[in-house]
C-alpha cells in the first residue's frame, strides 16, 4: 500500500466509520503472511490498541456470499494475529444490501461494519488513476482493467462518462 492509498483509506475509516484511533501499516513480517486474497481486496492496518482493522470498498450488491467472504477474511486475520479484528466495508448508496443484521458464530473475535455513503468508489478509482497519469507514474494492466470495469460499478446515468474517461486514458497510453 502506497502513502496516498494509506492516507485515503485512513481518512475514510475516520470519517465514514467514526474510528478515530491512530492506524499504521501492518509490520512487514505480518503483511507477508497474509493471504493474497486479503491483500488484493482491501487494506489491513493495526490500531494503537493492537486491534486489526481491515478496510474495503464494496463495488457490487451485498449478499450472503459477500458476508461469508468477509467473515472468512476476519477469521484469517484473527488466526494470524490473535488480535480482535474490525472489518469496515464502504459502499455507495446505489449498492443494494440484501442482508439483515445478524450474529456470526466464530471462535475469532471480530465485527463487520457496512456503511452506505455518498462516497462514489468509481470516481475515487478514476481520480487515483488520473493522478498516476498526471504524475507520470506507470499505468499498470491492472489499472487499465479497473478502468474498463468502472461503467459496471457506477450508477447507470454515469456509465458513458466513465467509458469516455477510460477511452481517453487508453488512447493517451497507446
Amino acid at each position: 500500500m502506497n502513502k496516498e492509498d494509506f492516507q485515503i483509506d485512513t481518512i475514510l475509516i475516520r470519517t465514514e466509520f467514526d474510528d478515530q484511533r491512530p492506524l499504521r501499516k501492518l509490520p512487514e513480517e505480518l503483511e507477508m503472511k497474509l493471504d493474497p486474497k486479503i491483500v488484493e481486496t482491501g487494506s489491513t492496518f493495526i490500531a494503537d490498541d493492537g486491534e486489526i482493522v481491515y478496510f474495503t470498498l464494496q463495488l457490487t450488491d451485498f449478499r450472503e456470499d459477500e458476508l461469508v467472504k468477509y467473515a472468512e477474511i476476519a477469521e484469517k486475520l484473527y488466526e494470524l494475529t490473535h488480535k480482535r479484528v474490525s472489518v469496515y466495508i464502504l459502499c455507495s448508496n446505489d449498492i443494494e444490501v440484501n442482508m439483515k443484521i445478524c450474529q456470526i458464530m466464530s471462535d475469532a473475535d471480530f465485527t463487520i461494519k457496512l456503511f452506505k455513503s455518498e462516497y462514489n468508489p468509481a470516481k475515487h478509482i478514476l481520480g487515483l488513476i488520473k493522478d498516476k497519469f498526471k504524475n507520470n507514474q506507470r499505468i499498470s494492466p491492472e489499472d487499465i482493467d479497473v478502468l474498463a470495469r468502472l461503467p459496471m460499478i457506477c450508477e447507470k446515468k454515469d456509465r458513458n462518462y466513465f467509458r469516455k474517461e477510460y477511452f481517453k486514458i487508453v488512447n493517451r497510453i497507446h
